[in-house]
């Protein structure tokens, strides 16, 4: 009786212990606070922003379920924190992350990279622990400055001429004016209401204006964000024939006079940038192997990219780097047919200019494959082989000392009919008594890579050991 009475009396205890430890939790629950910043984050297309998102007061949240999403769009969450695991959202996928060392200090802040004008919006920061859950609103502004003012001629009379300016791919909505060579407004211009394409968010201008042909020079059409945060302008040079209008434009390609080097399987930046620094944002740009022009590998077009065929997803060009002047292609996981010369195109209205990159693409090849051709009693025929090399490799035997055997007849490389590859073969006869450390050597030119295959003699029969040195 006493054990029963024990054992109920242990049992109410527990039970009363439980349910204050869970009264406690809510308790606490009940103090614990989602914070959020109150007013919008405003960044800008291209660039990378976090959106704040903590708790207060300090609690850890490495145990939560944690959720980011566009509002309305619950089910389609751009980045998932759930039981430790982490889950991207289409289209986010390598772009969103949390600080993960942050967690325990209750910051559930998402970093967003390579920010989209098409992004901005309501995002919702939404976290649960057991019955505990709360979500608040994050108002995300991307601006995005568009391209430079483009002008051209509408209409042409004796005495005045129509003039246009039109500009695309900024937000939020731009404005645009005119002014005359000495910076004063000219009021009497039409400027039509930004516009976006259907289903778009980026919104283009354009603006008209008769004046008079003896009034041309200086005339600047000016293309700005709201509050003038950034500003762009195209300038008339005054000329004799309107058809011959054209903005001012001093800007030059730069690229390296030297080849570009890189191996095989690696990534490799292709250098061209505009001097002095300007703008490329309002350009067109492509990138193409000499002579496939109309096959362009990368091509920026009205702001829109174009990836080639066989390139999807290996190539791009910085669009934070755009408004620098700085047009270079990355390329990612180089092939060795891909070596050759490249060019780098831009041109805006009726300024062009092309300047060639030449890219060379080393690869190492296999490890060489000693073989016996004929066998005689006293002397043995072999043979050594190596494949995938570029460019041309050199081939050599050494004896046991290491001395190279000037007998060797090696051929010249070649490559498949068609390929860029080399394969290399080399010959050598040899007394019987003097294969021990016999070694056939590949290497590439300057001997930036070796490798290499060594003989080893076991009692009455030879086994090939192959080992692969590779020097810097």
């Amino acid at each position: 009786n006493v054990d029963v009475y024990f054992f109920g009396i242990s049992g109410i205890y527990s039970s009363m212990m439980y349910t204050f430890v869970e009264t406690l939790c809510k308790c606490l629950d009940t103090y614990k606070q989602l914070v959020v910043p109150p007013d919008p984050v405003v960044t800008s297309a291209g660039h990378d922003v976090i959106l704040p998102c903590h708790l207060s007061p300090q609690t850890s949240a490495v145990n939560m379920d944690i959720r980011w999403f566009k509002e309305g769009e619950f089910a389609s969450p751009l980045y998932l924190y759930d039981g430790g695991k982490v889950t991207e959202g289409k289209g986010y996928d390598g772009r969103v992350s949390m600080f993960t060392q942050e967690l325990e200090k209750g910051n559930i802040s998402l970093l967003l990279n390579n920010v989209m004008a098409s992004e901005r919006g309501i995002y919702k920061c939404h976290a649960s622990y057991m019955d505990w859950i709360q979500e608040l609103p994050v108002v995300l502004q991307v601006k995005q400055q568009g391209s430079v003012p483009r002008i051209s001629m509408r209409k042409h009379h004796r005495v005045f001429i129509q003039l246009s300016c039109s500009s695309e791919n900024w937000y939020p909505e731009p404005d645009m004016l005119w002014t005359d060579s000495s910076g004063k407004e000219i009021t009497s211009a039409e400027t039509e209401r930004p516009n976006q394409k259907e289903g778009g968010v980026l919104y283009s201008i354009t603006s008209h204006m008769r004046i008079g042909m003896d009034k041309l020079e200086g005339i600047t059409c000016v293309v700005m964000s709201q509050y003038q945060g950034t500003k762009m302008e195209s300038k008339l040079n005054g000329v004799s024939t309107p058809h011959k209008l054209q903005t001012t434009w001093k800007a030059q390609l730069v690229v390296p006079p030297d080849p570009v080097v890189t191996s095989a399987g690696h990534d490799v930046i292709l250098p061209c940038h505009l001097s002095p620094q300007t703008s490329a944002v309002g350009m067109d740009i492509r990138w193409f192997k000499e002579g496939e022009f109309a096959s362009p590998l990368y091509l920026y077009l009205g702001g829109k990219v174009t990836e080639g065929k066989g390139y999807e997803g290996r190539v791009s060009v910085s669009s934070q780097e755009l408004e620098k002047g700085n047009i270079s292609l990355l390329l990612n996981n180089v092939m060795a047919s891909e070596r050759g010369s490249y060019k780098c195109q831009a041109s805006y209205m009726d300024w062009i200019q092309e300047l060639p990159v030449v890219l060379q693409v080393k690869q190492q090849g296999s490890v060489p494959r000693i073989s016996m051709r004929k066998h005689h009693r006293v002397f043995i025929q072999l043979s050594c082989s190596s494949e995938n090399w570029y460019p041309e490799p050199d081939m050599l035997w050494t004896d046991s000392s290491g001395k190279e055997i000037t007998s060797a007849e090696t051929e010249r490389p070649k490559q498949k009919e068609g390929g860029v590859l080399y394969s290399i073969t080399s010959h050598m006869r040899i007394g019987m008594d003097k294969l021990e450390g016999i070694t056939c050597v590949v290497m590439s030119q300057n001997q930036e890579t070796k490798m290499e295959s060594a003989l080893q003699m076991t009692g009455e029969f030879r086994n090939f050991r192959s080992q692969l040195t590779v020097e810097s």
